[in-house]
């Protein structure tokens, strides 16, 4: 994946996945009200961000999202925990035009 991702968008991928894993470890308790917020900051995180990581992941047949808007929203999940300096950089270079040889 490194040789198709920027830095920043492996970082994002990277905190996304770690939320998923802590809501499937967390989840029985979650859906059964019994999670207690502060046990486990992840899975807090995770719970927060859930509607809009399910919203990212699930389109409809048919449904088309553009590679760019597409990166933006996953960058956009995760910037509160992603270096910014990486999403900048990303964007920065993502904009340059690419010649092929």
């Amino acid at each position: 994946m490194p040789e198709v991702a920027l830095p920043g968008q492996m970082e994002a991928m990277a905190r996304v996945r770690e939320w998923l894993a802590a809501w499937r470890e967390s989840e029985d308790l979650i859906q059964l009200g019994a999670y207690v917020r502060g046990t486990n900051a992840v899975a807090d995180q995770a719970i927060d961000r859930m509607p809009e990581i399910l919203r990212f992941l699930r389109q409809a047949s048919g449904e088309g999202t553009a590679l760019e808007q597409t990166l933006e929203w996953l960058l956009g999940l995760a910037t509160a925990e992603v270096e910014p300096r990486l999403v900048a950089a990303d964007r920065r270079r993502a904009r340059r035009p690419r010649f092929n040889s």
